[in-house]
């Protein structure tokens, strides 16, 4: 989930927008971590947007492989993840950080 070819290509495409300056995730102790970590640029609840909606998407990829013979590329499920990540934040329309949260992910 964190370190093969497929799932480090597509985690770094997802901390492109958050935290450019993170490599990657070793282990899920250093992926927790960094959930749980707050910044300007990546507050901590739309870390956990993120990392969840990765999570997801590595998860169905692989059981897609493996059980449909079905590959997709990081740059499409990255997309996938992209859009899913927007609807998370536009359901929380009437919430206080709505905006905020919009801003960071779109930045």
């Amino acid at each position: 989930m964190l370190t093969c070819g497929f799932s480090s290509e597509l985690w770094r495409t997802v901390l492109q927008r958050l935290t450019p300056s993170q490599p990657g995730f070793p282990d899920w102790n250093e992926l927790l971590s960094w959930v749980k970590r707050s910044s300007a640029r990546g507050p901590s609840l739309l870390r956990k947007i993120v990392a969840q909606a990765t999570v997801y998407h590595i998860w169905r990829q692989q059981n897609d492989t493996l059980h449909n013979q079905s590959f997709n590329p990081a740059s499409a499920v990255f997309r996938i993840i992209d859009r899913e990540i927007k609807l998370i934040i536009l359901e929380r329309r009437g919430k206080r950080n709505f905006k905020f949260l919009l801003s960071k992910w779109l930045s």
